[in-house]
């Protein structure tokens, strides 16, 4: 299936709201559509057309209905998957505090390994309390 680059900006746009949602790195979203990260960066950013197998295998490992990603460069939407259930393997501090900008883009970051992200993630936070110490301390 030929695609414009109009297209594939949208569906790299899509794909990386729903990992981001779903705290996933790039890699880890490769391993569970069980195709290489290489794979993954090509559908996402080209050059060339999509298989329609590789598009359902990145589907279901976003917990997106199959079509979807199909679906997507019809300029249709994605859709959740009813019956998939997507394992949060996020750390409890990095589920707790999702909601903080800071701690969603240390978490997106590809090339860092969880446990080191992990840290990272708990750094920040404690760095963020004590500014609103201080905060608190000087108003």
């Amino acid at each position: 299936m030929p695609i414009t680059p109009e297209q594939r900006d949208r569906l790299d746009r899509l794909m990386n709201e729903r990992r981001l949602e779903l705290g996933l790195t790039w890699r880890e979203v490769a391993a569970r559509a069980g195709r290489s990260y290489e794979a993954l960066r090509l559908l996402r950013t080209g050059p060339g057309g999509i298989n329609e197998l590789t598009a359902v295998q990145f589907a279901r490992a976003l917990g997106w209905q199959p079509r979807s990603i199909l679906d997507v460069l019809s300029d249709g939407s994605p859709a959740v998957a009813d019956d998939v259930a997507v394992a949060d393997d996020r750390p409890e501090v990095v589920r707790r505090h999702w909601g903080d900008d800071g701690v969603k883009a240390i978490w997106a970051i590809d090339t860092m390994p969880p446990g080191t992200k992990e840290g990272l993630v708990l750094a920040y936070l404690e760095q963020q309390e004590e500014r609103e110490q201080q905060a608190r301390a000087a108003g």
